[in-house]
C-alpha cells in the first residue's frame, strides 16, 4: 500500500509520501507524518498516530491519529483527534481554518470533509481577526477555494474592514467562495450589526467590499434600522 517510505528520523517520526490512484489523479501527492505507523495485515491499511501532519495542495492537516485505507478507486485518509485542524493559506484572499473531530479526504478529489461539530476561522487561527462560523458539518472544496457549512443552524460573526461592530450571522447552511470573497447565507438567513438587521431567504455577503445584498429563497426580505426607541 505504501507508496513511498523515507525514513524514520531520531524524533521516531514515521514519513510516508503517497500517490494518488493513476486513473484518479496521478499528479497529486500526500505526505503524512507521524511519531509511529503500523500497517494493517491485509495491506491496505496503515495507522499513524502521534502527531500526525499531512500536507497536500497546500492544505495542511494535524491530528492526533489518521487511518489511510486503500480501495480501488484510491485511498481514503480519516484524521481524528481533538480536535483535528486543518488550515490553508492558499485557498482563498484570507487564511481559513477548520477544527473538527473527524475529517476525511479522498485521493483526487481535493475536498475535506468535516463532521461532528465544525468552527471555522477567517484570518490568523487564534483570534479570527476576519470573522468565524460554526456549523454541524463542512464541505471543503480546496482546488475551488469554496466551502459549504450545514445544520444546527450555521451561526457566527463576520469582522468588517471599517473596524465597526462585528456582525453576527445565522441560517440553516452557508457557502464561501473564495475566489469572489462572497459568503451565502441559505434559509432562514439573518445579519445583525447593532441595532440593525436584514432577514431573507438568502443573504450574500461580499467580504472584499462589504456590499451585503438579501432575496430568494421564496421568503420575503426584513430591514430592521435605527433605534426602538
Amino acid at each position: 500500500m505504501l507508496k513511498a517510505f523515507t525514513g524514520v528520523n531520531f524524533l521516531r517520526a514515521a514519513v510516508f509520501v503517497f500517490a494518488a490512484a493513476p486513473a484518479v489523479c496521478a499528479a497529486q501527492q500526500i505526505d503524512v507524518r507521524g511519531d509511529s505507523a503500523a500497517d494493517g495485515a491485509d495491506g491496505k491499511r496503515t495507522e499513524f498516530t502521534g502527531n500526525v501532519v499531512v500536507r497536500s495542495g497546500g492544505v495542511t492537516v494535524r491530528a492526533d491519529r489518521l487511518v489511510v485505507s486503500a480501495f480501488a478507486e484510491g485511498n481514503t485518509y480519516r484524521a481524528s483527534g481533538a480536535p483535528v485542524l486543518a488550515e490553508c493559506a492558499e485557498c482563498a484572499d484570507v487564511s481559513l481554518h477548520l477544527r473538527a473531530p473527524e475529517i476525511i479526504m479522498r485521493d483526487g478529489t481535493g475536498v475535506l470533509d468535516a463532521g461532528g461539530g465544525v468552527a471555522v476561522c477567517a484570518g490568523a487561527d487564534e483570534v479570527c481577526e476576519r470573522g468565524r462560523l460554526n456549523a454541524e458539518s463542512a464541505v471543503w472544496r480546496r482546488d475551488a477555494g469554496e466551502m459549504e457549512l450545514h445544520g444546527a443552524p450555521v451561526e457566527g460573526e463576520w469582522n468588517p474592514d471599517d473596524g465597526g461592530e462585528p456582525v453576527s450571522l445565522r441560517a440553516e447552511s452557508a457557502a464561501y467562495f473564495g475566489k469572489s470573497g462572497v459568503l451565502e447565507l441559505r434559509g432562514g438567513a439573518l445579519v445583525r450589526r447593532g441595532g440593525e438587521e436584514i432577514r431573507g431567504g438568502e443573504i450574500k455577503i461580499n467580504i472584499k467590499t462589504g456590499e451585503i445584498s438579501a432575496g430568494g429563497g421564496g421568503d420575503r426580505v426584513r430591514g430592521v434600522f435605527g433605534d426602538d426607541g
